[in-house]
């Protein structure tokens, strides 16, 4: 019989084997070697205590615990009931041939506590070969998403010795609960903004960045509150490394352990580096990578720290983000879209018809230069939110979420079709190897496009952006063809940006 454990550095994470040896003619004690961490250095005390406090006799002399591989450091608690059952089953080792994951944190009486990457876990040993899963019944929930193997929930040490023994069955129940989102925010709450609300609708349906920048008060926040209104809902593989992350991060509710929906994160423009990209001495994913298939949402982005901004550039990039430490290397997923709103200059006033900027060119230029070209150039959707009056404000209410998310869903339905064999499952993905293949033009279309890319001297990715754009509006109207109108549309949301970051 062997018994593995998992170690959660990083996404991939590593497969341990818990290892023991007893010499009966030394001094009693517990040595635990292959680089242990704190927590885990920590857990002979609660194992020992554990196994006495339940029943079993505790081996007499010095106990040594290996975690193989040894180069690679373990922390967390989930090591706890791994070392314990190690202990108590070494008779049954000659009549078990059986291959277990075990996890769980044991308190003194016993018990089993919840851990975090149990999905992770059970995903990592599985490709290993493994198919016999102890798991604390607190993860039960997580455990099931993956639908493979024999999961085995346990209250209790004593429970998880059973299990080995073949007295208790696995769980065989793959109901999963979904979390009921009753979103009360609607985008008919919000009153004229016609244009903001289509480049969202565009933005969301292709999985396109997405800036909005105008004064204060005008509606930018707002409008990006009723996102989650309109999202559509994830396929069972983004649910899947979604909540895998979130996991490992220790975000996951006890009652509802899938994430089915996008999600949105908002970080505080006082987060740090390491909150952000992921990292420090746990290795636990950041912000960028909890917004993993989701929305990464920075409310007046000029206000983050510069470092933070530029952060962003390589999971912008690559959906992914490499953490590079001395002693460690890992990655994490982040394949997610950005969302920021600003105003226009550092006194908001730009832009505003009773309002008087004081700003100098030189300021507001020195202002946007914060965000940097390398991401306003990966932001495809540049919106400009000017004031309402006070009669569109008080007149008829305009499209609300129910439709706007219909949209939505039909174009991201069509997207994940054209898409399926494809690593990539939305239009604002498309490689430039594969732009001529699904944004081909008619000769027609095509001089409206010259036309246009010279007027606004675009270069090649505010080129291949435009394309992209078209392409997602093109789905939103159903048609197979990227035709003039669309195109024309594609340009008003690429007017900004490229020379001059504010209104011009």
């Amino acid at each position: 019989m062997k018994i593995f454990s998992y170690s959660s550095s990083g996404y991939d994470g590593e497969l341990v084997q818990i290892e023991i040896n007893i010499f009966t003619r030394s001094l009693p004690g517990i040595d635990i070697v292959g680089l242990p961490g704190g927590a885990v250095k920590e857990s002979k005390v609660r194992f020992r205590s554990a196994i006495l406090n339940s029943g079993f006799d505790f081996p007499k002399g010095r106990v040594i615990i290996n975690m193989a591989p040894a180069g690679e450091r373990k922390e967390g608690a989930c090591f706890d009931l791994p070392f314990a059952c190690r202990v108590i089953s070494l008779e049954l080792d000659k009549n078990n041939t059986n291959d277990y994951l075990i996890l769980g944190e044991l308190t003194l009486d016993g018990r089993v506590r919840k851990v975090n990457g149990v999905l992770s876990g059970i995903t990592k040993a599985f490709d290993f070969g493994i198919r016999k899963f102890i798991i604390p019944k607190d993860n039960l929930k997580e455990a099931i998403l993956l639908g493979k193997g024999e999961i085995y929930p346990v209250e209790s040490l004593i429970d998880a010795y059973n299990v080995i023994l073949g007295k208790l069955d696995y769980f065989k129940d793959t109901i999963i609960k979904k979390k009921e989102i009753i979103d009360n925010l609607d985008f008919a709450d919000i009153m004229g903004q016609e244009s903001v609300k289509r480049g969202i609708e565009i933005a969301v349906s292709g999985g396109h960045n997405l800036l909005l920048f105008g004064p204060p008060g005008v509606g930018k926040s707002l409008a990006v509150s009723r996102i989650p209104s309109i999202l559509p809902v994830l396929t069972k593989n983004e649910a899947l490394e979604t909540t895998r992350i979130w996991s490992l991060a220790g975000k996951l509710k006890t009652e509802y352990a899938i994430i089915d929906t996008p999600p949105i994160r908002r970080p505080h423009h006082g987060a740090s580096l390491e909150g952000m990209v992921g990292g420090g001495k746990l290795n636990r994913p950041g912000e960028i990578s909890l917004a993993h298939n989701g929305y990464l949402f920075l409310d007046e982005i000029a206000e983050y720290k510069t470092t933070i901004i530029q952060s962003l550039r390589e999971p912008l990039e690559e959906q992914k983000i490499s953490l590079n430490r001395a002693s460690l290397s890992t990655w994490f997923p982040a394949n997610f879209r950005l969302i920021a709103t600003s105003n226009p200059c550092p006194c908001a006033n730009l832009g505003k018809e009773d309002g008087i900027c004081m700003c100098s060119e030189k300021e507001i230029r020195r202002y946007w230069k914060k965000m940097g070209g390398a991401i306003m150039d990966r932001i495809d959707i540049r919106i400009p939110v000017n004031a309402i009056s006070t009669k569109e404000m008080l007149g008829v209410k305009g499209r609300d979420s129910n439709e706007i998310r219909e949209n939505v869903e039909r174009a991201v339905n069509i997207q994940r079709e054209r898409f399926r064999d494809k690593e990539y499952s939305c239009n604002a993905r498309i490689t430039p190897g594969d732009v001529d293949n699904y944004c081909l033009l008619k000769d027609s279309t095509k001089e409206a496009f010259i036309s246009g890319a010279n007027k606004l001297s675009l270069s090649s990715r505010g080129c291949h952006s435009v394309l992209k754009i078209a392409r997602t509006i093109a789905d939103l109207d159903g048609s197979a063809n990227i035709c003039e109108k669309h195109i024309l549309e594609g340009f008003t949301y690429r007017r900004y940006g490229d020379e001059d970051y504010y209104f011009n």
